[in-house]
């Protein structure tokens, strides 16, 4: 099993500062290739490598979200996917849904190829002292 936390970042034309993921002690740079329109980062931290996947797209959609998922099962064959990420109106689009029915083929929750949870709004993940 593959556990990812999800989410997506979007730069757009003329901003300063995009927003981006990445450690706060580090400068992250991102390269634009789109300056006229806005240009859209989905990102995956693996939970237990702490490896990242980020894959660029014109805009957060079901269509990319579901590519992007296509991506991580062809980085990960065989092996079920967990995603955790946040309340993006493409997370839980009907397009979504189908797409997760038909790849987990009406099997029980414990055979699902993908699995995901939403965080709740404004959720806060720490570290325990």
């Amino acid at each position: 099993m593959v556990v990812f936390f999800i989410d997506e970042c979007h730069l757009r034309w003329g901003d300063l500062a995009g927003y981006v993921w990445g450690n706060r002690r580090g400068r992250a740079e991102a390269q634009i290739r789109n300056e006229k329109k806005k240009q859209t980062y989905f990102g995956a931290l693996n939970a237990q490598t702490q490896k990242t996947i980020v894959k660029s797209y014109p805009t957060g959609n079901s269509e990319n979200t579901i590519d992007f998922l296509e991506t991580l099962r062809s980085q990960h064959p065989g092996q079920k996917i967990v995603v955790i990420w946040d309340g993006a109106t493409y997370h839980y689009s009907q397009q979504l849904k189908n797409y997760l029915s038909s790849i987990n083929q009406k099997s029980s929750p414990e055979l699902w190829s993908i699995f995901c949870f939403r965080l709740a709004p404004n959720a806060l993940l720490s570290k325990s002292s």
